[in-house]
């Protein structure tokens, strides 16, 4: 129960020419705050083939952008990063000629009639260019029509108005003296990295990342389905733990960097170890720059409770090992209103248990902190268990839990 979710971001052009000192238009750092999804797009219908499949892309030749994309996206994680703010920047000193800020910032639908959504365009005089940021967030815009910037300044924050399925800045330069195709790619001429107008660009990246992920108690989202996509965006309803009330296990990750022909694979595992359930996904129709993965499992048998681990691998590498409880093995001992059982080491090797109900339940089972099975046993009717412990057993937090088949109590004790 797996879906691929893809990212839609939205407008763009192609050529010019001037110094080589453009600041970066958004605040941060390349992997950590942002990354760039789509450069502008090369290809023309007349143009030279210098692409295997006869296309020319972005300006390294490569995949990163889409047919008629005409500026950069720099795309950060999502709502609660936008939320926390990103700033906006001039890449050089001009005036400012336009401001739209009123509009709606926390589109996910790709609706491309609504444009680049709240915009500033900004005059280079210096330059005889013009600079324009879009998709900003809804009234974060500080600069008005009129103003002169300089380079650097903070002119806006990172929104996902307009025709945005994701937040990001949309930017794009342009030469107004070009009348066939007006706009410059700041990041140089094809296949030629020296060419540059940034006076720091981050490199051409094109490497895998798992940049988010975490888990969820709803099932997979649906690609293309823009209603499924909200919850995971927003970051609704996660989880780091699941009671027997989830219907379902989800895992998720926010990921760049797919190229076609790879694969990655996630792993369930129970509490004792065992593999649960493994799929892999296989990438074979496009490069994905930024992509949401998901993958679900029903709520296992109440009888697998305890701590579970999923393994997310990208073509056979380890990438994501996390672990999530499943039912009340997380309860805490000032939750329950009395102790259900007593404890205490004969010896090194040896614990009694003593239950204060011997009615309720009938097995009792003994995992360490990491939910790991170490000791199961039957009560049979019993209201005492005498535990052989293994072996080089360590001191510290253990977790006793019974149960009858349909409930189950867990609490937490201190080996020394």
């Amino acid at each position: 129960m797996k879906t691929l979710l893809s990212l839609a971001l939205i407008t763009a052009f192609a050529f010019g020419s001037k110094g080589q000192d453009l600041i970066i238009p958004i605040e941060g750092t390349y992997g950590d705050d942002y990354i760039i999804v789509n450069y502008p797009d090369w290809h023309f219908d007349d143009g030279p083939v210098l692409v295997e499949d006869g296309f020319l892309r972005d300006f390294m030749c490569g995949s990163k952008t889409y047919d008629g994309h005409q500026g950069t996206d720099f795309v950060i994680r999502g709502f609660t990063q936008m939320d926390s703010s990103v700033n906006v920047l001039a890449i050089e000193d001009g005036e400012i000629i336009h401001v739209t800020e009123d509009l709606f910032d926390r589109e996910t639908d790709g609706i491309v009639e609504y444009g680049l959504g709240n915009y500033v365009g900004i005059y280079h005089s210096s330059s005889n260019t013009y600079s324009y940021y879009a998709h900003l967030k809804t009234n974060s815009v500080i600069v008005e029509t009129g103003d002169f910037v300089s380079a650097g300044q903070i002119i806006a924050e990172v929104g996902s108005s307009g025709n945005s399925t994701d937040p990001h800045l949309h930017f794009e330069l342009w030469n107004p003296g070009v009348l066939t195709d007006p706009t410059i790619d700041p990041w140089g001429i094809p296949c030629d990295s020296g060419s540059t107008l940034w006076e720091a660009p981050p490199a051409y990246d094109t490497s895998f990342a798992v940049w988010e992920c975490g888990f969820a108690n709803y099932d997979s989202v649906e690609n293309f389905i823009p209603s499924t996509w909200f919850p995971l965006k927003e970051r609704m309803d996660l989880k780091s733990s699941f009671t027997t009330d989830d219907p379902f296990f989800t895992f998720w990750a926010l990921q760049y960097g797919l190229k076609i022909g790879d694969k990655t694979r996630i792993e369930w595992y129970e509490p004792n170890g065992d593999l649960y359930f493994s799929e892999s996904t296989d990438y074979l129709l496009q490069d994905w720059w930024y992509h949401y993965y998901n993958h679900s499992i029903i709520r296992p048998s109440t009888l697998k409770q305890g701590v579970w681990t999923i393994r997310y691998y990208y073509n056979d590498s380890l990438q994501i090992t996390k672990s999530f409880s499943y039912g009340n093995l997380s309860v805490q001992e000032d939750q329950i209103e009395a102790p259900l059982f007593s404890y205490y080491k004969i010896d090194e090797q040896t614990l009694l248990i003593k239950l204060s109900s011997k009615a309720l339940y009938d097995q009792l089972s003994l995992y360490n902190i990491a939910g790991q099975l170490l000791i199961q046993r039957q009560l049979n009717g019993s209201n005492e268990l005498t535990l052989t412990l293994p072996k080089n057993i360590k001191t510290g937090m253990y977790i006793i839990s019974v149960n009858n088949g349909e409930a189950r109590h867990s609490e937490k004790i201190i080996l020394e």
